[in-house]
């Protein structure tokens, strides 16, 4: 199979690494927000209706690029609005739970002059089953990303919709020790579907690019310091699997990794209402920004 050279391809415009990312991270799909998850993601809520804001603030100001590090001025914020359904009805030993999650995002990118307000694509779960036990809790399901955010087909940098599925599947886990200590882990792995209307700055065309797979995981380790408060430590890992293709042809050397970690901050001032905060600092990356993601994350149960 004929192969593009990644190097030259990224470095052809500024920042084309961009280019493949709805949330301009990188190759690969890169619709899930890296670290949205931490301190008892395994542990799914009782039933009832839940929600979620999730407020998410990210800036870099470099990135890693097959050409070598190259300086950018990017910042992106985000609130997503998710509702959480849970059943008591059982399935395989489980609660039958779904959700709906609604972003809004703000990116601007001042390195090559884009700016864009706008709903991104929303996430979709119908059928999701959660198991709870006396120290272990887990939950899969299988996300949907659905492509009707803000999208510009004459544009080569789309940062907020993407104009493609992706199908992923999750499972997460949490531990809880009478000690006071509890782990969390959140593994997802991406498939993507191809986007018909990419447009190539290359050619000034369009093309179809299909978005390689991905494999990304959330992880927390945390604390209770009191009956309503814990600290610990979370972050994220991503990983590109295989290879973008435009038009069926390989993109070479621009498979995104970055790896972070950060303090998290966990109130909850009763059984209905939780607060987090937390920073997440990306200390290893390969063909992607490399910044910093602070985020605040209300949670109340009705």
């Amino acid at each position: 199979m004929k192969k593009l050279v990644g190097g030259s391809f990224l470095v052809a415009v500024c920042a084309t690494v961009l280019t493949f990312s709805p949330a301009a991270f990188g190759g690969g799909g890169q619709h899930y927000p890296n670290g949205a998850e931490d301190c008892f993601c395994g542990a799914a809520p009782p039933p009832g209706w839940h929600i979620v804001n999730y407020l998410l603030y990210y800036d870099a100001n470099k990135m890693d690029t097959p050409a070598g590090e190259m300086d950018i001025d990017l910042n992106l914020r985000a609130d997503v609005f998710r509702v959480i359904y849970s059943s008591d009805k059982k399935i395989l030993g489980g609660n039958y739970l779904c959700h709906l999650f609604i972003p809004y995002m703000n990116v601007d990118f001042d390195t090559i002059g884009y700016s864009e307000s706008n709903f991104a694509d929303p996430i979709i779960d119908p059928f999701i089953i959660a198991w709870h036990g006396k120290t272990y809790h887990a939950v899969a399901g299988l996300d949907i990303y659905v492509p009707i955010g803000k999208y510009d087909e004459n544009s080569p940098i789309n940062l907020v919709g993407k104009n493609f599925w992706t199908f992923e599947p999750i499972f997460a886990v949490t531990g809880i020790y009478e000690t006071g200590w509890s782990w969390s882990l959140k593994l997802m792995y991406d498939f993507n579907t191809k986007n018909n209307e990419f447009f190539n700055p290359m050619t000034g065309m369009h093309s179809d690019l299909e978005p390689g797979d991905e494999f990304h995981f959330d992880y927390s380790l945390d604390y209770a310091v009191s009956s309503k408060v814990r600290l610990g430590a979370c972050g994220y890992y991503y990983k590109q699997v295989d290879d973008d293709e435009i038009d069926g042809i390989d993109v070479l050397d621009d498979k995104g990794e970055v790896f972070a970690v950060g303090p998290v901050f966990m109130y909850s001032p009763s059984k209905n209402l939780h607060l987090v905060a937390k920073a997440q600092f990306e200390v290893e990356t390969e063909n992607r920004p490399e910044g910093n993601a602070f985020w605040f994350k209300i949670i109340y149960s009705f």
